[in-house]
């Protein structure tokens, strides 16, 4: 059996980062601050969750790799999962063909995650409603 290897260079992901707008509007910035209220009782700005983002991103490390993921019609996506202050997050990234620019997804795992190194990232505490659009409480 083959291992499965990221596709992206995690390095260079980490440097890119730092680059990376995130839209007000974005599910993954929109989870990170659900997380803060809900979890912690904390409210946090734009600015501080995509700082929160951004220095997850910087903390991954090859063995938090879980998986790929195909998205927009081929493109690979690379996988990640981490858990941060007790929370557990589901981390994807990959380049967009038109433009070149990485997209990232970062928000609570809506299943168990596997990584490669054998440890298992929980699901998350929080769970996305599509149609509300809106983070809440996993009921059990």
């Amino acid at each position: 059996m083959t291992e499965v290897k990221p596709h992206y260079e995690l390095e260079t992901v980490k440097a890119n980062v730092e680059s990376c707008a995130f839209s007000a509007r974005n599910k993954t910035l929109g989870a990170v601050i659900a997380v803060f209220r809900i979890c912690f009782q904390k409210e946090i700005t734009n600015s501080e969750a995509a700082k929160y983002i951004r220095d997850g991103v910087k903390s991954l490390v090859i063995d938090d790799f879980a998986r790929h993921s195909e998205v927009h019609g081929g493109t690979i996506a690379d996988v990640y999962g981490k858990v941060i202050n007790d929370e557990s997050w589901y981390i994807k990234f990959y380049y967009s063909d038109e433009d070149g620019v990485c997209q990232y997804a970062f928000h609570p795992p809506a299943r168990e995650l596997l990584l490669k190194d054998g440890r298992k990232i929980s699901q998350g505490k929080l769970v996305y409603d599509e149609v509300k659009k809106v983070w809440s409480l996993r009921r059990e």
